[in-house]
């Protein structure tokens, strides 16, 4: 009862905060004041340092998840007397793909020269400090780009909000995942993709895959993107030719980035990684997992996704979804003119499989909050920070209600009546985000502006 109370203060004192953000500073109108102040920069440094120096302090103490834990204590810990090559070989057990895995290495290699103790807190804040570094870039990225589009101002109090995320700070500092890794480098990628910057979004693709499987769902959205661009170009010689380069550089890259980097981890034995993304497929067959989405709210927590909901089992109507939301991206990448909805295609790309797709966890709504922030900081559109304060609040309430469960080994299962109002609360943001797109999506002639 008492972690509940935690969780509710914080909830309460984040909206609390947003609410004052969008009161005094981001509801104001554009035009706004966009000239450069250095004294404002003064005030977001140290912010941000100060953050992050007290995210590190309290990642040290906290127990986190107790698998997930100890699984990054062991394969930080495996680079003291191993070379990197038997991770896939070795008893231990390890379902990541090879990036973290190197990431990790690295730090163990460092840890074990400095001579920390394995089982220490500061070997445990020294694992957590990767997400949490990640985290400060997050912000610092919406930062920069609120600053030019939208003034020093709302830059400001956008990156607060970023910074001050309870998901974020949860998800990072308490629990230790790699989430808020994977969300800087989609960022990123849908970022070079906006620019029209093909190789490196494709490029950032493949380490995105080769991080977590998962984010695989975003090959469609720069597929997709590509081939219109090509289309749209066809009839100009010169752009035709400019997109064949940059299409196949981009796929070469694409590649190349598959087969060079798991290399050294693998050794050249290629079988070793399809296994293990084999595995991962089967790891969690349930319709969710903790994740408050369309079937959390009809009880399905934890059933399997072989059982049935109306006519299908769970897993293929999640399968049909996940179909289905990458043919609607396919389709408003091709009638859109607008190159700003690169965000809103990513933002549905990730909404639409968390909430319709199967097997999804609490965490995997990461990437969406931080890129509704993004695409406020690129658009200016103040309805997509509701939708952030919103998503934030439940994500926050899941992965806290989650990490408190774990520590007396409890789980929530589809029955729990609390669960099930959130999975419904998260159904109707879904819903009012889906309205709110439709009503926006143009591409400049009137018989496409119901595309969504």
């Amino acid at each position: 009862m008492e972690q509940l109370n935690y969780i509710i203060f914080f909830s309460v004192v984040y909206a609390l905060i947003v609410i004052l953000c969008y009161t005094f500073v981001l509801c104001k109108p554009l035009p706004c004041e966009l000239r450069y102040n250095k004294k404002l920069d003064f005030i977001a440094g140290p912010m941000l340092l100060g953050l992050l120096l007290l995210q590190f302090a309290v990642s040290g103490l906290a127990p986190g998840h107790v698998q997930d834990t100890g699984l990054f204590r062991a394969w930080t810990a495996f680079a003291e007397a191993h070379p990197v090559w038997e991770y896939y070989k070795t008893e231990l057990y390890v379902d990541y793909p090879p990036v973290y895995l190197y990431i990790l290495y690295g730090l163990g290699k460092l840890l074990s020269l400095l001579h920390v103790d394995p089982a220490s807190g500061l070997y445990l804040a020294c694992i957590r400090s990767i997400p949490i570094v990640f985290d400060g870039l997050s912000t610092l990225l919406i930062y920069k780009i609120a600053c030019r589009r939208l003034g020093q101002k709302k830059a400001l109090a956008a990156a607060l909000l970023c910074a001050i995320n309870p998901a974020r700070i949860v998800n990072s500092t308490i629990w230790g995942q790699v989430d808020s890794v994977t969300t800087f480098t989609t960022a990123v990628m849908l970022l070079a993709l906006y620019k029209k910057k093909y190789v490196a979004g494709f490029s950032l693709l493949s380490v995105l895959f080769l991080t977590k499987p998962q984010t695989i769902m975003f090959a469609p959205l720069l597929c997709f993107t590509l081939f219109f661009d090509f289309v749209k170009s066809w009839r100009q010689p010169a752009q035709r030719k400019q997109m064949l380069i940059q299409g196949g550089l981009s796929v070469l890259c694409a590649v190349a980035v598959l087969l060079l980097v798991p290399l050294p981890i693998t050794g050249g034995d290629y079988g070793l990684l399809i296994e293990k993304y084999k595995a991962a497929l089967n790891l969690y067959p349930y319709a969710t997992l903790n994740a408050p989405n369309l079937y959390g709210a009809i009880g399905g927590n934890w059933a399997a996704d072989s059982g049935r909901l109306l006519f299908l089992p769970y897993k293929i109507w999640g399968f049909v979804f996940i179909v289905l939301i990458s043919l609607a991206v396919g389709f408003v990448s091709f009638t859109s003119r607008n190159r700003k909805h690169t965000f809103t295609l990513g933002i549905f790309t990730v909404l639409g499989i968390y909430m319709l797709g199967h097997g999804m966890h609490e965490r995997y709504l990461a990437p969406a909050l931080f890129l509704m922030l993004l695409a406020y900081a690129v658009n200016g559109d103040r309805r997509m920070l509701f939708f952030y304060a919103g998503f934030s609040l439940t994500t926050f309430i899941a992965c806290a209600w989650v990490l408190t469960l774990n520590q007396t080994g409890a789980f929530i299962y589809g029955d729990n009546v609390w669960f099930r109002l959130l999975s419904w609360l998260n159904v109707v943001l879904f819903i009012l985000w889906m309205f709110v797109q439709r009503r926006d999506s143009t591409s400049g002639a009137e018989k496409i502006r119901k595309r969504f």
